[in-house]
């Protein structure tokens, strides 16, 4: 931000020219204001009056500049955290600092230090809020993202009471998706099938019909394919139980 600086004259003399100086070399004239935002430490700021016969009226005192260093913050790529689990968040911070506070507090073991340890329950963009001794702030944001471990259940039952009545693929890593998801019965014939779905969404899961009626019970596989953040790519294979 620019520094201001405004002139006054003890002798209250009307119409005075204004001629500022920044180390001896004029900067800005007949204006008893100056700002400049491109001053540097230990600049040297005066301005020198003079009537409208070109005579000096008067000098004012010297200025020193004092430029306080502006703290930095580098905080790094989003963090992927496991649900349950917990990271010592440690941004690069650069200053004399003074103070921190963390935003939002929820998840943090204190946020008003330099590295708290992070548990939240959801993701969670956290914002950190430095500042210097001398007054000079600045701020970083740092992502974690919370995700559940990947899961398939061994048996549900599609019962319509509202508990377990669909199978599908519980949690998985930040930025995965199903590519594909198919399931047999013991004959070999597909009984069920998504491709290009999220994880952890219950929408996109098998709730126990086949051809609009009711599957029979008993043992099922399942084959599903999981496309990760990265490009790559795992098959997971297993049986899965409907219970009536």
């Amino acid at each position: 931000m620019p520094a201001s600086f405004t002139a006054t004259s003890s002798s209250n003399q009307a119409g005075l020219i204004y001629q500022w100086m920044v180390n001896g070399v004029a900067a800005g004239g007949n204006d008893p204001s100056f700002a400049s935002s491109s001053l540097s430490n230990g600049d040297v700021i005066t301005c020198v009056a003079t009537n409208m016969n070109s005579c000096a009226a008067s000098t004012s005192n010297s200025v020193a500049i004092v430029v306080n260093a502006s703290p930095s913050i580098s905080t790094g790529p989003p963090i992927s955290l496991s649900l349950g689990k917990s990271v010592v968040l440690q941004p690069t911070v650069n200053g004399d600092i003074g103070s921190y506070l963390w935003s939002p507090a929820t998840g943090l073991s204190d946020s008003h230090i330099a590295d708290p340890v992070a548990m939240p329950l959801k993701s969670t963009l956290y914002t950190l809020n430095v500042e210097t001794i001398k007054g000079c702030k600045a701020s970083g944001e740092i992502m974690v993202n919370v995700f559940s471990p990947l899961h398939i259940q061994n048996a549900f039952t599609p019962n319509g009471d509202g508990k377990n009545d669909i199978f599908y693929i519980l949690g998985g890593p930040e930025g995965s998706r199903i590519k594909d998801f198919s399931i047999f019965n013991r004959w070999g014939q597909k009984v069920f099938q998504r491709t290009d779905v999220p994880p952890g969404d219950p929408t996109f899961g098998w709730n126990g019909n086949y051809n609009g009626s009711a599957a029979m019970e008993g043992a099922y596989v399942y084959r599903v394919i999981i496309r990760f953040a990265d490009g790559s790519s795992q098959l997971f294979q297993g049986t899965v139980i409907l219970i009536r």
